[in-house]
């Protein structure tokens, strides 16, 4: 279990000891840089309002930089922008990760739906949620977590639709590969195959080396305890049954 990540505020225009760091990454919304310890930055790069998150190797605790008043207005987060870079990276301590795919839940089982983009995730997940008994958690962007010995999906809050994206959690039943425009077709999937193409929608944190045996091992572990499979389907079949009844 990963403990909790305390933050302290501070009121400032800029961060204090930048000369200290060097960069890691360089986007245009957030950017990423590592002091001499291990520590990491945060940095909000292209918003109106900048922020700086200052955390610690372990991840336990971090200093937020930022105009504090500017940022207490409504529509405002103060971590918009380095939020989903944040928790990639704190998740990566447990070898847990953020995919790129959608995920539901049917009473207390979850589902998970990976493909590229254009493979149909968010219009599956839309489609199947008409039924009463489902509940989307995420419609583009899962978490997948292994808690006691089971994997776990949560939905995250980075949709344009309250709707689309749920606190909740479920524990993971099965998980599919998108192929879509296709007739209806279930096939298993080999584990070789699975982390292969798992690894293709994961937001892994490739410059924390480190983090990497942890994660491999975990995907290596879900891909022989979690039935995996390529499902190909067409727009506007009934495709509910197929999931669930595998």
């Amino acid at each position: 279990m990963l403990d909790p990540l305390r933050i302290q505020m501070h009121d400032a225009e800029r961060f204090p000891a930048l000369d200290r760091y060097s960069p890691v990454f360089r986007g245009k919304v957030w950017e990423l840089w590592k002091n001499p310890e291990g520590g990491h930055l945060f940095v909000g790069s292209t918003i109106t309002n900048p922020r700086w998150l200052d955390v610690n190797p372990g991840f336990t605790r971090g200093s937020f930089f930022g105009p504090l008043e500017s940022l207490n207005q409504p529509n405002e987060f103060f971590l918009r922008g380095i939020d989903m870079p944040l928790y990639v990276n704190w998740l990566a301590r447990d070898g847990d990760v953020i995919l790129h795919a959608s995920g539901i839940k049917i009473g207390d089982k979850g589902y998970a739906f990976i493909g590229p983009s254009g493979a149909g995730k968010s219009t599956l997940a839309r489609t199947v949620a008409a039924q009463p008994q489902v509940k989307i958690l995420g419609e583009d962007q899962v978490v997948l977590r292994h808690l006691e010995g089971r994997y776990w999906i949560y939905g995250t809050p980075w949709h344009e639709t309250p709707e689309m994206c749920s606190p909740e959690g479920a524990p993971l039943k099965r998980l599919f590969f998108l192929h879509r425009d296709y007739p209806t077709l279930l096939s298993p999937l080999s584990p070789s195959e699975a982390v292969a193409q798992i690894l293709q929608t994961a937001f892994i944190p490739y410059y924390q080396p480190q983090r990497l045996p942890n994660i491999l091992a975990n995907l290596s572990s879900l891909t022989e305890t979690v039935p995996l499979y390529n499902l190909s389907y067409q727009l506007g079949s009934d495709i509910l049954p197929v999931i669930t009844n595998v």
